[in-house]
C-alpha cells in the first residue's frame, strides 16, 4: 500500500468526537440494569472473591472452580473496581468499565482501520455506525469478555491489514496464491511475546490445580463447544443468519449491501481483506454446534467497513446480481422486523410486568423506529454521514432508556435484585444469612453474597 494521503487520515478532533458519543452512548444503563443471568453474573462474582480473598490466581464461583476462561478478564475486571475506588461490595458498574472502555476502543480502531484502507469518510462512517450497533450496545454494558475480545480483534486485524495491504500497493489479486506478503509478519517474535505473556499464569495455575485447569478449560470447555451443544447452547446451521439483523441493528441491512457491492471486486487487496476476515470465521460457527448470538461480534467490523466502502468510496454504481437482490429484501425484512420486535419489547416489557404502561417505553420505542428508518434509507436516494450519524444517535437514545430505565423497572424479570432488597429490609436481624434450595441464579450470590 503507498503512503496514505490526507484523505486518508481522520482528523484528531474527530476521534475525540466518536470516543465522546460512544461514552455517552454506552453510560445510560451500566449502573441501573441489574447482574445478566448467566455469563456475566458468573463473571463478577469470580472476580469480586478474587477481591474478597487476594487470590488472583485461582478463578472460583463459590467453591468451585470456574475454568472455562482464561485469567486476564478477571484481572481486567478487579483493576477497573480497584482503581475507580471500590472493594469487593461494590456495586456492578464498576466491574462493567472494563467492557465500556473496550467498546469505546472499538470504535476508534475500526474508524481508524476504515479509514487507512479506504479514506476518512468510509472510516467515520464505520465508526459512527459501530457505535449505534445493537450488538456493541449491549456486550459495552455487561462485564463479560466479549467487548475486550471484539477490541483485541479490531487491533490485531489493524496491524495485519497494514502489513497486508503495504505490499499490495493497489494491485488486483491475481489467480493464484501470493503468500510473499506473510514474511513480513515475523510469527516467531510474536510467538514468544505470547507465551512470555501467558506462561507465568499458565505454569502457576497448572500447579496450582494439578492440572485441573487444561482438563476443564480445553477437554471439556473448548471441546465441548466443538462437538456438542454445551449448555444448551444449541443451534442448527443457519442460525447466525437469523441472528445477523439482531446484533447487527440498525445496520445490518446497509452492512449486507457493503459486502454484496464488495463481492463484485474481490480481487481487490482491500476488498479481499475484508471478505477473507468475515466470511471463513462465519462459516465455522455456522458448523459448530454451540452458538450464542455474540459469537460472531468479532467478525461484524469489516462488513461495516465495506457498508462504509460501498456508500462513499466506490466511485460508481456497482451492479449487483437477481440472487444479491433477494438477499437484500431479506435483510430490509429482518431489519423491519427487529425494529418493530424492539419498538414492542419497549412499549410492552413494563405492562406486562407491572400491569402498567411505561412513557419511556413509549419514547424509546419512537427513537427505534426512527432508527430503523434513518438506517434503511428509505425516502432517501443516499445515505450520507448526517443520517447514519441520526439513525446511530436515535438507536442510542433507545438504547439508553431501554437498559437505564425500561428495563431495570420490569421487576418480575429481577428476581435476584427482589431478593436482595426483602434481606435489606429485614431490621432485627443483625447479620441474616440466606440459602437458596431451587432458585439458584449466579446473580443472586453476587447480589447478596
Amino acid at each position: 500500500m503507498s503512503a496514505p494521503d490526507a484523505s486518508s487520515f481522520i482528523k484528531p478532533l474527530h476521534y475525540v468526537l466518536l470516543a465522546l458519543a460512544a461514552l455517552i452512548f454506552l453510560l445510560p444503563g451500566i449502573a441501573t440494569l441489574p447482574p445478566i443471568d448467566r455469563d456475566e453474573a458468573r463473571f463478577v462474582q469470580a472476580s469480586k472473591q478474587m477481591l474478597e480473598t487476594g487470590d488472583y490466581i485461582d478463578i472460583k464461583l463459590q467453591e468451585v472452580h470456574r475454568y472455562k476462561k482464561p485469567i486476564g478478564i478477571y484481572w481486567l475486571q478487579t483493576a477497573a473496581v480497584t482503581l475507580t475506588g471500590g472493594d469487593a461490595q461494590s456495586g456492578i458498574w464498576r466491574y462493567r468499565l472494563v467492557s465500556t472502555a473496550a467498546a469505546i476502543a472499538s470504535v476508534l480502531l475500526i474508524a481508524l482501520t476504515g479509514a487507512r484502507m479506504f479514506g476518512a469518510n468510509v472510516g467515520l462512517a464505520s465508526g459512527i455506525m459501530l457505535a449505534g450497533l445493537f450488538g456493541l450496545a449491549f456486550e459495552g454494558r455487561i462485564a463479560k469478555t466479549d467487548a475486550t475480545l471484539l477490541a483485541l480483534t479490531l487491533l490485531a486485524q489493524a496491524a495485519l491489514a497494514h502489513i497486508y495491504l503495504a505490499s499490495k500497493d493497489n494491485v488486483r489479486i491475481g489467480r493464484y496464491k501470493d503468500r510473499n506478503w506473510m514474511r513480513s509478519l515475523n510469527p516467531w517474535c510474536g510467538v514468544a511475546i505470547v507465551v512470555g505473556i501467558t506462561a507465568p499464569w499458565l505454569i502457576a495455575i497448572t500447579l496450582k490445580s494439578d492440572g485441573a485447569f487444561w482438563a476443564e478449560s480445553v477437554g471439556k470447555d473448548m471441546l465441548g463447544k466443538v462437538t456438542s451443544g454445551q449448555e444448551t447452547h444449541w443451534g442448527p446451521p443457519g442460525y447466525y443468519v437469523l441472528t445477523y439483523s439482531l446484533y447487527m441493528w440498525p445496520f445490518g441491512y446497509l452492512a449486507g449491501l457493503g459486502a454484496l457491492a464488495a463481492m463484485q471486486k474481490w480481487r481487490e487487496p482491500r476488498i479481499l481483506f475484508c471478505l477473507v476476515w468475515h466470511i471463513p470465521f462465519w462459516l465455522i460457527m455456522e458448523m459448530l454446534p454451540t452458538k450464542l448470538p455474540h459469537y460472531p461480534l468479532p467478525v461484524y467490523p469489516p462488513f461495516l467497513i465495506l457498508a462504509g466502502w460501498a456508500l462513499f468510496a466506490t466511485g460508481q454504481t456497482v451492479a449487483l446480481l437477481k440472487w444479491h437482490v433477494w438477499i437484500l429484501k431479506l435483510s430490509a425484512l429482518g431489519l423491519a422486523v427487529v425494529t418493530l420486535a424492539l419498538a414492542a419489547l419497549a412499549i410492552g416489557i413494563v405492562p406486562y410486568s407491572e400491569g402498567h404502561i411505561s412513557w419511556s417505553g413509549v419514547i424509546a420505542a419512537v427513537f427505534a423506529i426512527a432508527a430503523g428508518w434513518l438506517a434503511s434509507g428509505l425516502g432517501k436516494t443516499a445515505v450520507d454521514l448526517p443520517r447514519l450519524a441520526a439513525a446511530s444517535v436515535a438507536a442510542a437514545i433507545f438504547y439508553s432508556l431501554a437498559f437505564s430505565t425500561v428495563l431495570p423497572a420490569a421487576n418480575m424479570f429481577w428476581i435476584s435484585r427482589s431478593v436482595q432488597s426483602e434481606l435489606a429490609a429485614i431490621d432485627n436481624c443483625p447479620a441474616p444469612s440466606l440459602a437458596s434450595s431451587s432458585f439458584h441464579e449466579p446473580s443472586l450470590v453476587f447480589l447478596v453474597g
